[in-house]
């Protein structure tokens, strides 16, 4: 027996039918029973059952000119999937196929829910979201190198206030003191350094809250929503690459019961569901725990990157927490994303 979802998106007032079939000659097989959900229960119902595929018309993402719809009326029209042209004074992203396939899915119709789409998906984020990445890249990697830059500039100024003072022949003792500031200051500095090290991406949580805060869809705010992830997402192409500006970074939402999940991104928005992924894994990262995962959408397989900072093996008897915390990561997303294959060129 087959459960289906039909819908007729061109029309928003109409309801939603699931339909219970079973094979028969015909395409859509024999109908056994068939239930009405009015369409104000579409957010709890698609909620309820995120492995439902909605089914219905397609809905053309513009009219068709005049030839077009001669040629279509004969038997003569060909899809066209809708393709993606990067802004004047930008390079193409790695995204942009995905986009493109995203967009002909969807038919040029909004998006009531993230929860409610029926398959995996990548959107671009509202305006802005390029120059807040720059931004929050920068703001990212001077955070990461101040701790460093502090310790260093500490001992340099109290060890050149310790040569003056022994040259000028201050009190006794008072090279050594300021000798002995000076190390203890950078000790603190280096044990604050570690703490923000450590929290990986964990304090920029707050902020990408807020920038995602207000979007279409959006499951930030929704009660029922799982709990989010602050990560980093890169070009699973690329990743091995130094970067000083990444490709974005994200609220992970991991869908458990759903076997999905939906990531609010400064530059894209996605949504990836386990049936789509082709595969995951862990990915070979410097100073970093990151999980690849390959997901198929529409024609074209994304591949994506989730990371963050892991610098637990480089700290003294610090490397069996940093194989937990990546342990801990890989195992968020297979609990998320169940289905795993084999991540390469032959996953095709």
């Amino acid at each position: 027996a087959l459960i289906r979802l039909e819908s007729f998106p061109e029309d928003p007032s109409e309801p939603v039918f699931v339909s219970l079939t079973v094979p028969s000659g015909g395409r859509r097989g024999r109908l056994i029973r068939q239930h009405e959900v009015p369409t104000e229960q579409m957010g709890d119902f698609a909620r309820a059952f995120p492995e439902l595929r909605t089914v219905g018309p397609e809905t053309p993402a513009a009219p068709p000119s005049a030839l077009e719809a001669s040629l279509d009326r004969v038997g003569l029209g060909e899809a066209r999937p809708m393709t993606i042209d990067p802004p004047e004074g930008r390079a193409a992203d790695f995204r942009d196929a995905a986009v493109a396939e995203s967009l002909t899915s969807l038919g040029g119709r909004p998006i009531p829910s993230l929860w409610q789409v029926a398959a995996s998906i990548c959107l671009p984020a509202p305006e802005g979201g390029r120059a807040r990445l720059r931004r929050a890249s920068w703001a990212y990697v001077a955070s990461m190198a101040a701790p460093t830059a502090g310790m260093f500039a500490w001992l340099l100024i109290f060890a050149s206030l310790s040569a003056r003072a022994e040259k000028a022949g201050g009190p006794v003792g008072m090279s050594e003191a300021l000798v002995a500031v000076g190390i203890v200051g950078f000790l603190a500095i280096a044990v604050a350094g570690i703490a923000l090290w450590t929290r990986g991406m964990k304090t920029w949580h707050p902020y990408l809250a807020r920038r995602a805060a207000g979007r279409t869809g959006s499951p930030l705010g929704d009660p029922d929503a799982p709990a989010s992830r602050a990560l980093a997402v890169e070009d699973g192409a690329t990743f091995h690459k130094m970067k000083l500006v990444g490709d974005d970074f994200a609220l992970v939402f991991f869908d458990v019961q759903g076997r999905r999940i939906v990531a609010e991104g400064l530059t894209h928005r996605y949504v990836v569901r386990a049936e789509d992924v082709v595969g995951l894994g862990p990915a070979e990262g410097v100073g970093s725990t990151a999980v690849r995962v390959d997901v198929r959408i529409g024609r074209v397989v994304l591949p994506l990157v989730f990371c963050e900072m892991n610098v637990w093996p480089q700290i003294p008897f610090g490397a069996s927490r940093g194989r937990k915390m990546a342990e801990e990561l890989h195992r968020q997303f297979e609990d998320a994303l169940p289905v795993v294959r084999p991540t390469g060129p032959e996953a095709g």
